[in-house]
């Protein structure tokens, strides 16, 4: 839990410069960052595509390293 809540702290201001949203939304104290539901709200990748692949096109790679450092 610790380290989740370490993993907040280092990328919440990052996450919503980035996405436009507070990373609070998406996040479990217990589990930490929900990808499925982000990936289900604000990604919404089209049937074939990865969640990686959409927020590339969408966002670039620092967004990708955003998700990456969160899960």
């Amino acid at each position: 839990m610790l380290e989740n809540n370490k993993k907040r702290l280092k990328y919440q201001q990052q996450f919503q410069l980035t996405f436009g949203i507070s990373l609070g939304k998406f996040w479990d104290v217990i589990t930490g960052f929900d990808v499925v539901k982000f990936d289900e709200e604000v990604i919404k990748p089209p049937d074939g595509v990865s969640t990686r692949d959409q927020i590339l096109k969408d966002y670039g790679e620092a967004a990708v390293e955003i998700i990456e450092g969160l899960i």
